[in-house]
């Protein structure tokens, strides 16, 4: 019979259990925190470097002074403690392409890794210009969970946008008198010209607006006309 052994071996685990709890009960300590929020097990140093105010007020020259840096983590701490929802996205963008962009927009924002949907985010500042660069400070209150692990990251930011109807080049026609750009749709079997106004240009095609306040304006449901034939309005096309 092996059941006195097996108790004897389980008593001496239940033994050694116990010696070890003894020994971690005074090897724990609790912290207790000042402030509620989001806590993180990694640091880097950029704490202490990345603040709010920092990224409020930053210049091109502290841009290139921060990417330059190579800070490391600090010794002896446990983590950090996010006391805010709101996280910043700071980068260098041309002054050509920050045109009609200001403080207060929202744009949207693509990150190449770790998020992996679109953000909306709120213009914080555009520094001044130095050599037609300057930079870009963003904020978000989503996915904080990832952003507390982002430092470095590529983003696609998306600065502006056109709503349109998308028309190929080869269909819009100008007018030689006034210079007023339109295109030929099919109304029964006759062609019918339909000013139109561009808003945007693109490789092989046009953007243009969209106004479904009269029938004599482009709908997006309009067949529109595609040929090299000659074409006049009021043409009957076979």
């Amino acid at each position: 019979d092996g059941r006195p052994a097996m108790r004897e071996q389980a008593a001496t685990l239940r033994g050694e259990l116990a010696s070890l709890r003894s020994r971690l009960a005074g090897a724990v300590t609790q912290s207790v925190a000042q402030r509620a929020g989001f806590f993180s097990g990694t640091t880097d140093g950029y704490e202490r470097i990345l603040t709010v105010q920092t990224v409020s007020n930053i210049s091109v020259s502290d841009y290139d002074e921060i990417t330059r840096m190579k800070p490391e983590a600090p010794s002896g701490t446990l983590g950090r403690l996010i006391t805010s929802p709101q996280w910043y996205y700071v980068c260098e963008v041309s002054r050509a392409d920050l045109a009609g962009c200001k403080v207060g927009d929202w744009l949207s924002v693509e990150f190449a890794f770790d998020v992996y949907e679109p953000l909306r985010m709120r213009v914080e500042r555009i520094s001044d210009p130095v050599e037609e660069r300057q930079i870009l400070v963003l904020s978000c209150e989503d996915h904080m969970e990832e952003a507390a692990r982002l430092r470095t990251q590529q983003a696609d930011i998306i600065l502006h946008t056109y709503q349109g109807v998308r028309v190929p080049k080869q269909a819009i026609y100008f007018d030689n008198d006034t210079g007023t750009a339109g295109v030929y749709v099919l109304v029964g079997a006759m062609a019918r010209w339909k000013s139109v106004e561009i808003i945007y240009e693109a490789q092989d095609y046009y953007l243009v607006r969209q106004d479904n306040s009269n029938t004599s304006n482009l709908w997006a449901g309009d067949e529109i006309i595609l040929t090299k034939q000659e074409i006049t309005d009021g043409k009957v096309m076979e």
